[in-house]
């Protein structure tokens, strides 16, 4: 799953260096008319925080864990029982990011090495990081530092651990249909998006916008047709939930944002997501009453719900890229407190399902849950605030002792600046 980006100018990833063949030449021109989102927006980094806190109000969410006959309980767990749809976000956001980046740079020297580079750079560290702590630290650890059961359960997984270190867990959690790991089961998100990257630069680089497009869109059907066909066989929701063919359109929704807004045509094509953004929202809505919730283990949610969430991401982040500086939502969403969530949100991602279990089971579990008026929301509330500053801080410690060392080293890779250059925002998942 994409979960950190930066803003370096666009020779920055990919390296480009003007040539015969290159972007503005006549093979392949530069865009006669583009939206904004050329410059680099403040708004896509709190997009990413808001993203991360979707995740963290769902997975961080204990009231649901225990019967409670408060009414106030019982709403928050329904209201906050959407948050997994944070890492749909991530996968929309990624698209959109990933495809603008490509798009720009097609024609460019070294389109590919620089591009897998500076990926590497930034997702290899930490991911191998949490593999090597979790399959030859944690199972040598002292007793006694880690509950015994809980131990037991991080230091083995129920399948080889070679699809771990060849992002292909994904596909592990599909055929068993069920999750097993307390640690990296979140990272089937990010097998997915590795996934992605293996084949969507080179049909970047091979196709034109109009057939990336039509690529997109047909992305978007088949993963639906997708996970259609595994509803219809009984398949275990969490095999259809992330199953690589199923969780593409997301991602190619993001893409299809990023195509559109090369376009000439953009901006009456963007100004509609306004409108889609309602009706997707309000359908999504409709959808949670019918079903009494939004449970990712929800056939329809599965199916309608899935694709529903995908367009509507989409049209979200089309919105706010042609919404003026100015305006409420992007001054909200360009908060300094959403965009340092943002920043440090792949690490977070990565470590607060650990840290929120050790959290609950040695320091606050929820029978020690401070109550008001019958309601445990007060604990809830406590356990959201101390769990999530201890994620930030591990996220912070490991930012600053360990990811940005390996980001110095893309200036090996990268050509020296053109201040001319166009600033746009880059992923560094």
């Amino acid at each position: 799953m994409s979960l950190g980006f930066e803003t370096p100018h666009v020779k920055e990833i990919m390296g480009i260096k003007p040539h015969a063949n290159g972007v503005g030449s006549k093979r392949n021109p530069v865009p006669s008319h583009k939206v904004s989102t050329n410059q680099h927006s403040p708004s896509l980094d709190g997009i990413r925080g808001l993203a991360i806190l979707l995740v963290l109000s769902f997975h961080l969410n204990l009231l649901g864990s225990f019967p409670s006959n408060s009414p106030l309980d019982t709403l928050f767990v329904k209201v906050f029982a959407f948050g997994w749809c944070g890492v749909d976000l991530f996968f929309v956001l990624s698209g959109y990011l990933i495809t603008h980046v490509l798009y720009l740079a097609k024609g460019s020297e070294e389109y590919f090495s620089r591009f897998y580079k500076n990926r590497i750079l930034r997702i290899f560290p930490l991911y191998y990081g949490l593999l090597f702590i979790t399959f030859l630290i944690i199972p040598n650890l002292p007793i006694g530092i880690i509950p015994d059961g809980k131990l037991q359960r991080w230091a083995q997984v129920d399948t080889n651990p070679l699809w771990y270190w060849l992002y292909l867990n994904n596909f592990t959690t599909a055929i068993a249909g069920s999750w097993g790991h307390g640690i990296l089961d979140v990272t089937w998100s990010l097998a997915i998006e590795e996934q992605f990257y293996l084949f969507w630069p080179w049909m970047v680089y091979a196709l034109d916008r109009v057939r990336l497009v039509r690529v997109c869109i047909a992305l978007v059907l088949t993963a639906f047709a997708v996970r259609i066909a595994m509803v219809l066989a009984d398949m275990s929701p969490v095999s259809i939930y992330v199953v690589t063919p199923g969780r593409l359109d997301a991602l190619a929704a993001g893409a299809f944002v990023a195509l559109i807004g090369e376009s000439s045509r953009s901006i009456p094509a963007l100004l509609r997501a306004q409108q889609i953004v309602i009706v997707t929202g309000f359908i999504c809505l409709g959808l949670a009453l019918w079903r009494g919730g939004a449970s990712n283990t929800d056939p329809l949610v599965l199916t309608v719900g899935l694709s529903l969430i995908a367009i509507h991401f989409a049209a979200f982040i089309a919105l706010v890229r042609t919404l003026p500086s100015d305006h409420w939502l992007v001054t909200l969403l360009s908060s300094t407190l959403l965009r340092v969530f943002g920043k440090y949100s792949f690490a977070m991602y990565l470590a607060h399902m650990p840290l929120s279990a050790l959290v609950r089971d040695i320091v606050y579990h929820p029978d020690q849950f401070l109550t008001f008026g019958g309601s445990k929301l007060p604990g809830q509330i406590l356990f959201y605030i101390g769990t999530i500053s201890l994620t930030f801080v591990v996220a912070f410690v490991s930012w600053h002792f360990w990811e940005k060392h390996f980001l110095k080293l893309k200036s090996s890779f990268v050509l020296p600046l053109d201040i001319s250059s166009p600033e746009i925002p880059t992923q560094r998942t």
